[in-house]
C-alpha cells in the first residue's frame, strides 16, 4: 500500500511539474508574440 501511494505521489508531482513547464512556455510565447 505504501509503495503504491509513493508511486501515485511521484506521478502527481511529475505531472504537476510538466504542466507548470508547459504553461510557462505557453505564456512566455504569448507575451513575446504580443
Amino acid at each position: 500500500l505504501a509503495a503504491a501511494a509513493i508511486v501515485i505521489l511521484m506521478i502527481l508531482l511529475f505531472t504537476m511539474n510538466l504542466t507548470a513547464i508547459l504553461l510557462r512556455n505557453y505564456f512566455e510565447e504569448r507575451r513575446a508574440g504580443a
